[in-house]
């Protein structure tokens, strides 16, 4: 059964196992294959803004398909809606740290860093200390 293997898999109560799993049936509805690419994804998160919705698609993304699965999404979406503060400072560094398609199109010479990395500096700046612990805490 589908709801038993999320709450086992990423120890989920009924009810948010039950809610997650809608909501990704919602957002596959469309998809053949039974999958939600990145547009579904952000259609589906409406609130949030298309360059962090973009993010958080890839972060849950994890076999790199471009596309997310039921347990992908549920991998992802549970540590926003109820993880563990270091599973969201995580999830926040890999938002963050995660190039975006515009960094695709910028020019980066031999030295720069490959697009959407950040160095230990940049890491360490108050503002990215700041901006991770109030995504957290949310």
């Amino acid at each position: 059964n589908e709801l038993v293997a999320l709450q086992e898999e990423f120890g989920l109560d009924v009810e948010l196992a039950q809610d997650l799993r809608e909501a990704w049936r919602a957002a596959a509805e469309d998809s053949r294959l039974d999958v939600v690419n990145a547009t579904a994804f952000a259609r589906t998160l409406r609130s949030v803004p298309q360059a962090l919705a973009e993010r958080l698609f890839r972060a849950c993304d994890q076999s790199r398909s471009g596309t997310v699965s039921l347990q992908e999404w549920a991998r992802g979406l549970h540590v926003c809606l109820a993880g563990t503060a270091e599973g969201r400072l995580d999830l926040c560094f890999r938002l963050f740290t995660a190039p975006s398609p515009s960094d695709k199109e910028e020019h980066h010479g031999p030295d720069d860093q490959s697009p959407g990395t950040a160095d230990a500096e940049q890491l360490l700046s108050l503002e990215a200390t700041q901006e991770l612990r109030r995504y957290a805490q949310t």
